[in-house]
């Protein structure tokens, strides 16, 4: 024996010349050792296999064995080499147990997979459950490629998934679209990984049928696709009446409203009985309340300006309008807009201006209001700030409820025409409201 059995046998020289080979051998292997060592040929070298062998502390280690005979000191004799390759065994066991494990798990997955090679989508392999994706048996689905299932038939689809995959390695919630045999496209989702089969490249695919899903969420897309067209249609129609009723109120009523107030003034002048002289001021002074309540009605409902003088005229009529009702100091900064800005979004800045400026009255308490417009790279921006008491979004109750209501009301009309609103609240800190609408470049 040379150095290297004594160390790892643990058994010294002496000892090793005093035993036989079968005493490094378990006792439950003895037996196979005589049986090989009867059918041994003395007058050849023999690869022996894969044996177990006991060190003196008690230890197995797998040995690969090798026996050539010699003739040592005049007497035949057999030289064994003993390749100890318990570690590589063990390695070979544990990656054994890693593939059952894998089989099992691919087997018995509650989701389809399969294993195709890398380039031509050929199927090496399906569980049960994609068997019953496709419906079609095992054996009709071995061997076969994706373009002979007709799963792909989009051949530049296939090719970006390949080129997708062998850089990456591996994809994970891939949405695409399946055609099965019977013709129908299911959508899934899917999960490839790259992987190596016997040398070759292959693809490991998991996935999930999402096509309810995907249905469910397509209608419900539509629903609020044809949602968002009728509260759009709604507002239009809406507008349109309030400038009808505003007409009404300014060109009829207010006009009538004057004519009778002309009229009292007409009689206060004359010669009235002492007596009908206060009532007639009395009646004067209401017809007076009466025109100015009917033209901020009317301007409320929809301001003449903003159709005969456009945007910035309207904003600071009403920003200063309001303001001066409750003693609201006032800051504007509304810039000429000197190109064309489409009706639509001209009162959709309006509404929610109006909109801010009325909670910011009836809500904020605040001392001051600041108002800018102005026209920047073809984007229309309104800022309403107050600073007032300001909110928590997440604590509204009661009237401050009906604020939030108004704050959606804004986001809403500003989606309608392609803009958005960002709202920024906290607790006596006052509120800022920025708009921001699309009107071309050159603005």
């Amino acid at each position: 024996m040379n150095d290297a059995a004594v160390r790892h046998y643990g058994y010294s020289r002496d000892e090793f010349l005093r035993m036989t080979i079968k005493e490094i051998r378990p006792p439950e292997a003895v037996s196979a050792l005589e049986e090989f060592l009867e059918d041994f040929a003395p007058h050849r070298s023999s690869h022996a296999g894969l044996w177990q062998h006991q060190t003196k502390d008690g230890r197995l280690i797998d040995v690969e064995v090798y026996g050539q005979p010699i003739t040592y000191e005049g007497r035949p004799a057999l030289m064994v080499d003993a390749l100890d390759v318990t570690e590589r065994r063990g390695a070979t066991r544990a990656l054994e147990e890693v593939k059952e494990r894998f089989v099992t798990f691919f087997r018995s997955s509650p989701v389809p997979m399969a294993i195709t090679t890398l380039e031509e989508r050929r199927f090496l392999d399906v569980n049960e459950k994609y068997e019953e994706f496709l419906g079609l048996p095992r054996e009709a689905i071995l061997d076969r490629t994706s373009t002979e299932l007709g799963l792909l038939p989009d051949p530049r689809r296939r090719a970006t998934i390949v080129s997708s995959v062998r850089e990456q390695g591996f994809l994970s919630d891939l949405q695409t679209q399946l055609q099965v045999p019977n013709g129908k496209l299911r959508d899934v989702l899917a999960t490839l990984q790259l992987i190596e089969v016997d040398g070759q490249e292959c693809l490991l695919g998991a996935m999930i049928d999402v096509t309810d899903r995907m249905e469910a969420e397509r209608i419900a897309e539509s629903s609020r696709r044809q949602l968002r067209a009728l509260s759009r249609r709604v507002l239009e129609v809406q507008e349109r009446e309030r400038a009808r009723i505003a007409r009404e109120l300014h060109d009829q009523i207010g006009q009538a409203l004057t004519a009778v107030k002309i009229s009292l003034e007409a009689v206060r002048r004359g010669p009235v009985p002492a007596g009908l002289r206060a009532p007639v001021a009395e009646s004067v002074h209401l017809v007076d309340r009466a025109i100015q309540q009917v033209r901020t009605l009317s301007f409320d409902l929809r301001p003449a300006m903003l159709d005969d003088l456009g945007l910035p005229a309207a904003v600071g009529a009403y920003a200063k309008r309001q303001a001066a009702k409750v003693g609201l100091e006032l800051q504007l900064d509304v810039e000429r807009i000197e190109r064309s800005v489409p009706k639509e979004i001209e009162t959709a800045c309006f509404r929610v201006m109006q909109e801010a400026v009325t909670n910011a009255v009836r809500h904020a308490e605040a001392a001051c209001l600041h108002i800018t417009l102005q026209a920047v790279n073809g984007t229309l921006e309104l800022v309403v700030r107050d600073d007032g008491r300001g909110f928590d979004p997440a604590t509204l109750h009661g009237e401050e409820r009906d604020a939030d209501l108004g704050l959606v009301g804004m986001q809403e009309r500003a989606q309608f025409v392609g803009g958005t609103v960002r709202i920024e609240s906290r607790p006596n800190r006052g509120t800022e409201v920025r708009a921001y609408f699309p009107i071309g470049a050159g603005g």
